[in-house]
């Protein structure tokens, strides 16, 4: 998935680490996401000793490998930045007695460090804001996601904001069905260009909302 925040590609292992993404991308304070974030092999590897674990490994080579964190944000905190690493895992694992183990290690790399370690699985997503952020973030670049030039894409956007205060407590979709039929665009040419606008954060929506 292409990161808004961070101008690249992301690899993710899981449907749930993809919607995590999306609401990191809708939260102010992050600055940076990365995923398989690498722990320090040797730290990790004292850790387990210390707890009793078995380290992960190579099962082929049998040499102990790095271990990572799914997610590490890097947001902004009272005028400074900090880490936030999160384990997105699906809530089935949990149940599994080495997942919890090499959670437990994984949390305490952190923690020795002074930060906290989250844990998320699909049941704290959100799911009608995951589904409007999916929606709407594909349209933060207007190139490639529109028949309109960018001239005649930005002289629309430009009427649009002049009208939507009127339609504040309509649902946007509605507004946009309107916006569409007035203008005689093609059907969800307005969704695309508000949806572009809600990215640049020039227009603000209830995406709470179905």
């Amino acid at each position: 998935v292409w990161g808004i925040k961070t101008k690249r590609i992301h690899h993710y292992l899981s449907y749930t680490e993809y919607l995590f993404h999306l609401l990191s991308e809708a939260r102010n304070d992050v600055l940076d996401i990365r995923e398989q974030f690498p722990l320090n092999r040797a730290r990790t590897m004292e850790i387990a000793k210390t707890m009793g674990i078995r380290h992960p490994h190579n099962p082929r080579l049998k040499n102990p490998i790095f271990m990572t964190t799914d997610i590490v944000l890097t947001v902004r905190k009272s005028g400074k930045t900090a880490l936030e690493p999160w384990a997105v895992k699906p809530l089935k694992e949990l149940g599994r007695e080495r997942v919890r183990e090499k959670l437990a290690i994984e949390r305490l790399a952190w923690e020795e460090k002074g930060i906290h370690h989250g844990l998320l699985t699909e049941r704290q997503i959100p799911r009608v804001l995951t589904r409007n952020l999916e929606s709407i973030l594909f349209a933060f670049s207007l190139v490639g996601h529109t028949s309109l030039t960018l001239e005649q894409a930005h002289l629309l956007q430009q009427d649009m904001l002049l009208q939507i205060p009127v339609a504040d407590d309509a649902p946007y979709t509605h507004f946009c069905q309107q916006f569409d039929q007035r203008h005689r665009l093609e059907s969800g040419e307005a969704h695309r260009l508000f949806s572009n606008l809600l990215c640049r954060r020039l227009v603000t929506a209830d995406l709470h909302r179905p």
